[in-house]
């Protein structure tokens, strides 16, 4: 008699373009179908992720949207674990809150918290209390697994480091681009003050001071509040009173990524707080040499700076000068790229990581 699967439940927020909500949707189409039967739950929104997501993968849409609207998630929560008899949550970001309450009504549930990224001054009392629950806490990067052991208090053998993954796409019809012009660069990210776009901005006013062929595209979006909208704006404007409308081109949110890396010529990624990004590693998977911010895990990914240039966060000067340097080395673009494409594929390809993770998961049921 063939064994039970076991039923594993990915939540995450929503399935907005970003890390966290690619980890989910991976880790629910990768994790192996002779062994595990695949939940996917989103707590608030849908979102263009939602398109990646494997058709076997079964959903609960929980539709968050106030506090008051909280007992009805626990309980449709509640009632979806007991139905499906789900033995591990995976639980993404902040949604270890509601899956700890959960946890308390299902007591037989193991839960896992996947950190992927957050200020190490995040409030440490909120957190110890979210994460009572928690059997075992999964970090993108050495610092979250080091925060998790030392601030949190979680034993080291309850506290794995797992690596990001890239899962190539593939996509038809036309690509829809402007024209290229001279060296292209290309800059995957949501558009809010964390990936510091406003900086890019002010570095290609630099940088076309001195090489006018250049070009970046910025591929990603912003958040519809309106904080998030105002920095939108406020990036459109720099834009325009920068005269850097056929230099720098906001493309919105595309579910063709990998074939607009595809045409560029390199990479940047300038953000002010990272984990470990998929966009940097998503650059590496396309051989594009890179210029990144020494922030979280891009130094590592960068093979310590070997791979790629490492700059400081919040200064479109140096950042600017790190560009101006690739641009005028074609050489050093191909060595670059050629590098960091080898690292990553052996690094940071899905096999490997989703085998860490069902290691994790046996070794919480046993």
């Amino acid at each position: 008699m063939k064994d039970e699967k076991i039923s594993v439940m990915q939540v995450i927020d929503s399935l907005a373009i970003g890390g966290a909500e690619r980890m989910a949707v991976n880790l629910s189409n990768m994790l192996p179908r002779s062994k595990f039967d695949i939940h996917l739950c989103t707590t608030r929104a849908e979102g263009p992720v939602e398109s990646q997501i494997s058709p076997d993968v079964k959903r609960l849409r929980l539709k968050r949207t106030t506090r008051l609207s909280e007992p009805r998630a626990v309980r449709d929560f509640v009632r979806y674990v007991r139905s499906h008899d789900i033995r591990i949550i995976h639980c993404h970001e902040n949604t270890v809150f509601l899956c700890s309450i959960v946890s308390l009504c299902c007591p037989g549930v193991v839960l896992i918290w996947h950190d992927h990224f957050g200020p190490i001054t995040r409030p440490l009392r909120l957190y110890k209390l979210g994460t009572l629950r928690v059997r075992a806490v999964i970090s993108v990067n050495q610092k979250l697994a080091a925060w998790a052991r030392e601030d949190l208090g979680f034993p080291a053998e309850r506290v794995f480091f797992v690596n990001n993954f890239v899962i190539p796409r593939k996509h038809d019809g036309d690509l829809s681009l402007p024209d290229k012009t001279g060296t292209r660069i290309v800059c995957t990210a949501n558009i809010n003050p964390t990936k510091d776009i406003l900086g890019l901005v002010r570095a290609m006013a630099l940088v076309v001071r001195e090489e006018r062929n250049v070009q970046t595209l910025v591929i990603g979006d912003a958040k519809k509040d309106q904080f998030s909208q105002d920095y939108l704006n406020s990036v459109k404007k720099e834009i325009t009173e920068l005269g850097l409308e056929e230099h720098v081109v906001l493309l919105g949110t595309r579910h063709d990524v990998d074939r607009i890396l595809a045409t560029g010529d390199m990479a940047v990624l300038c953000s002010v707080a990272e984990g470990l990004p998929l966009a940097l590693i998503e650059y590496g998977m396309a051989g594009l040499p890179t210029v990144a911010t020494d922030v979280g895990q891009c130094s590592e990914v960068l093979g310590n700076g070997k791979l790629g240039l490492m700059v400081s966060p919040s200064d479109p000067e140096v950042l600017a000068n790190a560009i101006l340097k690739l641009v005028r080395s074609e050489p050093l673009r191909k060595e670059l790229g050629t590098g960091f494409k080898q690292h990553c594929e052996q690094t940071y390809g899905p096999e490997s990581n989703v085998k860490k993770v069902v290691k994790i998961y046996d070794k919480l049921l046993s």
